[in-house]
């Protein structure tokens, strides 16, 4: 009934993504200053889940969908409704960036995990956590393409990642910084990563410092 929705706290959730201090435009060539060179991304898809909340005395989980696919080429992704409980001030937001072992284990399923969303590789390797596309003058695959596709959710290449930042405002904007992942080493030696590996892991391991809450 009414009472049950005056306890809940309606708030946005958005997700920017940036490269090299200004958002991210698909198919755009961008120069990225550590490589001395320019970096094109046509393709950046990722996992959000089991977003909770929490203050220092309580942590309210069930927030909405349990996994969110933010895709950039559809607008529609980087901005989703969390329902928040009103009665407390929450000071911090925690989310996966990836699919936990007990629902890959599961094998493929419907939603934002539906396998027509290209992040499904097989029920033996699982969902791909993060997937990143493009080229890179300096990169020296055929057509200068770098292939970023990190998965893997058993031990030792599991790839989920845990991330921790401040809440701030009423919506609830989160900045990813792309950024830091094109260096020397991804993009002249470890251009392709498709499949769960040690290099996965290593790329994957770089993720949580990437995400930042602006106020």
């Amino acid at each position: 009934g009414s009472s049950e929705a005056s306890d809940v706290d309606k708030r946005q959730l958005e997700i920017q993504v940036v490269l090299n201090n200004k958002a991210l435009a698909l198919g755009q060539m961008v120069f990225i200053p550590i490589l001395n060179d320019s970096v094109q991304i046509d393709r950046l898809r990722f996992y959000l889940s089991d977003i909770s909340v929490s203050n220092s005395s309580v942590n309210q989980k069930n927030m909405g969908e349990r996994f969110l696919l933010i895709d950039l080429e559809n607008p529609s992704s980087l901005k989703r409704q969390l329902s928040l409980t009103k009665d407390h001030e929450w000071d911090s937001i925690h989310f996966k960036i990836g699919v936990d072992s007990a629902t890959q284990m599961k094998g493929a399923q419907a939603g934002d995990l539906d396998p027509m969303h290209g992040m499904y590789w097989s029920w033996r390797s699982g969902y791909i956590n993060f997937k990143c596309e493009g080229s890179s003058p300096i990169c020296p695959a055929r057509k200068n393409e770098f292939v970023f596709h990190i998965g893997g959710f058993q031990a030792p290449l599991n790839t989920i990642q845990s991330v921790t930042l401040p809440l701030h405002a009423d919506t609830i904007v989160i900045q990813i910084d792309l950024t830091p992942l094109f260096t020397d080493v991804s993009v002249e030696q470890n251009y392709q990563v498709m499949s769960p590996s040690a290099k996965a892991v290593n790329f994957a391991n770089q993720l949580p410092s990437l995400f930042r809450s602006i106020p």
